[in-house]
C-alpha cells in the first residue's frame, strides 16, 4: 500500500515540508500559511517587539471597531442563551459555562491553553457551531463556585444568590419552614 503525503514548499526557508507542519489559513488558496510553523515561530520570536508595537498601534487606532464587533457577537450569544444566571437568576456580571465542567479541555482544544480564551473567537465558535446545548449562562460567582463540578455550591435564597444579597448589605431573613 502506498501512502501519499501532501507537501508544500515553505516560502521563507524554501524547504519542502509535509502539509501538516503549515498552520491553517482560510485566506490561502490551499488553506495553509505560506511559512511552515517553525519559520513563523522563529520570525515572531526575532521580531517580537515590532509585532507587539504594531498590534498595540492597530488596537488603539481601531478600538471602537473592535469593541463594536465584540459586543455585537456577545449580544448575539446572550440573545440565544439568555441574559439571566441559570442558577441564581441575577442579570449582572454574566459569563458562559460549560455545563459538563469540561471548559478547560475545550479551551485547550480550541486555543492551545486551558486557561486562555480569546473572547471574540470563542463567541464566533459558538455562533458558527449553532449554539451548542452544553453551554449555559451563569454569573461569575456561580460559575467560579461550580468550577468543574455539576452545580454551584453557593447558598441561594428564594431565587437570589446569598452572595448577591450579602454584597448589597441587605439583612437576610429566612422564613420558617411550613413543615412544622
Amino acid at each position: 500500500m502506498t501512502i501519499y503525503i501532501r507537501r508544500k514548499r515553505c516560502s521563507k526557508c524554501g524547504e519542502l515540508k509535509a502539509l501538516g507542519v503549515f498552520s491553517r489559513d482560510a485566506n490561502s488558496p490551499d488553506g495553509r500559511h505560506s511559512w511552515y510553523k517553525m519559520c513563523r515561530h522563529d520570525y515572531r520570536v526575532e521580531h517580537r517587539d515590532q509585532i507587539l508595537a504594531y498590534d498595540r498601534e492597530y488596537d488603539q487606532e481601531h478600538s471602537e471597531e473592535i469593541s463594536a464587533r465584540y459586543y455585537g457577537l456577545r449580544d448575539q450569544v446572550f440573545d440565544h442563551y439568555g441574559r439571566e444566571c441559570a442558577c441564581c437568576e441575577t442579570t449582572e456580571n454574566l459569563s458562559l459555562d460549560h455545563i459538563n465542567g469540561d471548559g478547560a479541555e475545550h479551551r485547550l482544544e480550541m486555543f492551545g491553553a486551558s486557561h486562555y480564551c480569546d473572547g471574540a473567537r470563542w463567541l464566533l465558535w459558538l455562533i458558527d457551531n449553532d449554539f451548542p446545548d452544553d453551554i449555559q449562562v451563569l454569573c461569575r460567582p456561580c460559575n467560579a463556585s461550580k468550577g468543574k463540578g455539576d452545580h454551584c455550591r453557593l447558598g441561594h435564597i428564594r431565587g437570589k444568590a446569598a452572595h448577591h444579597i450579602r454584597a448589597s448589605n441587605m439583612p437576610v431573613t429566612i422564613a420558617p419552614s411550613a413543615a412544622h
